[in-house]
């Protein structure tokens, strides 16, 4: 028997850092994408299929916030530490409490300051982050 669960963003935690950032301020989503999947393949001379591992556990952590969020100083904080530092390396767990898919990445660091636009809207940040290895489990709701 199958089972459709509905995403809540209630159910949604972004821990960044040691912070969990206030979901209210999310303005849609949070993007996790592997830079490389895990196997690869290819075919020798003879036809034969190999697969192999992939060593390069890299990855990038996309949050959208609302440009009106208070989590963008939060997150401005962190980049203008490690600019200044060189130090602003941190762990990111994400989790959906609904369907139990955690993703975790302990060594993170933020790319730049997201672009800003001053219009009649508020827009959105986007803030980009890097991460050195992303470990992800799809739990499915169950």
């Amino acid at each position: 028997m199958s089972h459709t669960r509905t995403f809540n963003l209630k159910d949604f935690k972004c821990v960044v850092a040691v912070y969990p950032l206030e979901t209210s301020g999310f303005d849609g989503f949070v993007k996790v994408t592997r830079d490389q999947p895990f196997f690869q393949d290819g075919v020798d001379c003879n036809g034969n299929v190999y697969r192999w591992a992939n060593n390069d556990p890299r990855g990038t952590i996309e949050i959208t916030l609302t440009a009106t969020s208070g989590e963008n100083a939060y997150l401005s904080l962190l980049y203008y530490i490690d600019c200044l530092t060189l130090s602003g390396i941190f762990p990111v767990v994400l989790m959906d409490l609904s369907s139990h898919d955690v993703h975790v990445a302990s060594l993170c660091w933020i790319t730049k300051i997201p672009d800003r636009v001053y219009a009649k809207s508020s827009g959105e940040a986007v803030w980009v982050i890097r991460a050195a290895s992303v470990d992800s489990f799809l739990g499915g709701g169950k």
